[in-house]
C-alpha cells in the first residue's frame, strides 16, 4: 500500500520534501443539525439547519534529509512555500483520486515553529463539506434543439453551472426545463438586456452577465439523483451556445 500523500494549493507534500508520518482517517462532512428538547415532549427533536459543515483535519508531516539536502533546506522551502497559500486552496489527496475540494490552512505559526525544531509538524485544515469530481468541473456543450443527459454518479445532487450565450439585439427571454426521475420542472429568463455570456450559478445563487450584471432569472437547484436531463422550451434562437459543468459532488 502506498504512503499518502496530499496536495494543498500546487504542491503535492511529497514535491516539496515531506512525507506523511501517519494515515489520517477519511474524514466526511456532518450535516448542521440542532437537538431542541421540549418540555413535557418524551425525547428531542432533529431540526435540520438546511448546510453541512466544514470538516475539521489533521495532516502529520515530517522531513527526512540527506546530505545532498539537508532536512533544514527542506524545512526553510517548506514553510516559505505554505506562507504564501492564505485563505482556501485547492486540495487533493490519494484517498480521494480524481476528485478536488478546498480548504484552509488554520495552524502555519504552529507548523513554522515546530517543523524548523522538530522535523515533524500536525497541519490543521478546515475544508468545504463537498468533494468534487474533477471531470464534473469541465464545461459539456448541451444540445440547443434536443434534451442532453447528465448522469450523477454520487448520492448527493448537484449545484450545476450553466452558462449561455445570448445574441444581442432586443431584451432576450427564453425558457427550459431540467427533468429528474420523470420530474420535469421549467425555469424562465426574462428580458436578459443586451447580448453576451450569462452564467448561472446553482450553487451560489445567482445569474449575472459578462458585465456583471444580474439578471432577472429563476435559478435552478440543480440536478437531482441519477439522469437529469436539460432541454430548451422556448427562445433557444436567441442563445448561440449553452455549456454545463454539472459539479459532481460527494460527501
Amino acid at each position: 500500500m502506498s504512503r499518502y500523500n496530499f496536495k494543498f494549493g500546487d504542491y503535492w507534500i511529497s514535491e516539496l520534501g515531506a512525507v506523511s508520518a501517519e494515515t489520517p482517517p477519511v474524514e466526511i462532512a456532518q450535516r448542521d443539525f440542532s437537538m431542541v428538547d421540549i418540555p413535557g415532549k418524551n425525547g428531542a427533536d432533529y431540526i435540520d439547519n438546511g448546510r453541512y459543515e466544514n470538516v475539521e483535519m489533521e495532516r502529520s508531516v515530517s522531513l527526512i534529509g540527506r546530505k545532498s539536502f539537508p532536512v533544514e533546506d527542506k524545512a526553510a522551502i517548506f514553510i516559505n512555500t505554505y506562507a504564501y497559500l492564505q485563505g482556501y486552496q485547492a486540495f487533493e489527496d490519494t484517498d480521494h483520486n480524481d476528485m478536488v475540494t478546498e480548504a484552509v490552512l488554520t495552524n502555519f505559526d504552529e507548523i513554522n515553529r515546530k517543523l524548523r525544531t522538530l522535523n515533524t509538524a500536525k497541519m490543521k485544515f478546515s475544508r468545504k463539506p463537498f468533494w468534487y469530481l474533477k471531470s464534473g468541473l469541465e464545461y459539456t456543450e448541451a444540445s440547443l434543439s434536443e434534451a442532453t443527459a447528465f448522469d450523477n454518479p454520487f448520492l448527493l445532487s448537484s449545484r450545476p453551472v450553466i452558462m449561455f450565450t445570448v445574441t444581442g439585439g432586443s431584451p432576450a427571454t427564453f425558457q427550459y426545463a431540467i427533468t429528474t426521475g420523470g420530474t420535469q420542472t421549467t425555469y424562465n429568463c426574462i428580458n436578459v438586456y443586451g447580448g453576451g455570456v450569462l452564467t448561472v450559478d446553482c450553487e451560489k445563487c445567482i445569474a449575472v452577465l459578462d458585465n456583471g450584471t444580474y439578471a432577472p432569472f429563476d435559478v435552478p437547484p440543480g440536478f437531482g439523483l441519477g439522469r437529469s436531463t436539460f432541454q430548451f422550451i422556448s427562445g433557444a434562437d436567441r442563445i448561440s451556445r449553452v455549456q454545463i459543468a454539472p459539479r459532481w459532488r460527494c460527501l
